[in-house]
């Protein structure tokens, strides 16, 4: 029994980490079926779709997050279809951040494309000879072996996420 209340104690310990579970949090879709939050202290965020299909969030402390259709679809599968969990998400992903942009989206030519307001850039395409080369405006590149890139995607599960891994992992690393 010890146990038991234990894991429960944790368990609402954890949860109480998140702010979507404090008090004072109100999240609730407007009149489009946008989702909205506010806490109370005084943060606010929506999760808005545009004309073209992106998803854009966007907060009070002027932080915007935009990701193409393709990428949103991936996003969702990751949170099993919940929209509010992904929202959750993107707002812990900004509570620290102020005055950032970020864009995660595919070109006409089907390459992945990411930009932010921090003149950061990078982009993922193949070549001719069915390489996946990865760029970025740190100058970083990256060519990946059919094979290689194969194996990258079995493991993440989409390219899309293979993309937002190199970017996390080239373009941002110190």
């Amino acid at each position: 029994m010890k146990g038991i209340y234990i894991i429960i104690l944790f368990a609402f310990t954890a949860l109480s980490a998140y702010p979507q579970f404090g008090k004072g949090v109100k999240i609730e879709k407007d009149i489009f079926g946008y989702l909205q939050y506010e806490s109370n202290n005084n943060q606010k965020a929506s999760l808005k779709k545009d004309v073209f299909d992106a998803w854009i969030y966007t907060d009070n402390r002027n932080n915007e997050v935009e990701f193409s259709k393709e990428y949103w679809n991936d996003i969702l599968r990751d949170f099993k279809q919940n929209d509010t969990k992904a929202f959750m998400w993107l707002i812990d992903m900004c509570a620290e951040l102020s005055n950032y942009k970020e864009k995660y989206k595919i070109d006409i030519f089907g390459y992945q494309q990411y930009e932010n307001n921090q003149q950061e850039k990078a982009s993922l395409k193949k070549d001719i000879f069915d390489k996946m080369i990865y760029e970025d405006s740190r100058g970083n590149k990256i060519e990946f072996s059919e094979n290689l890139w194969r194996k990258m995607i079995k493991k993440r599960r989409s390219d899309k996420k293979v993309f937002m891994d190199l970017v996390q992992r080239y373009l941002f690393s110190d």
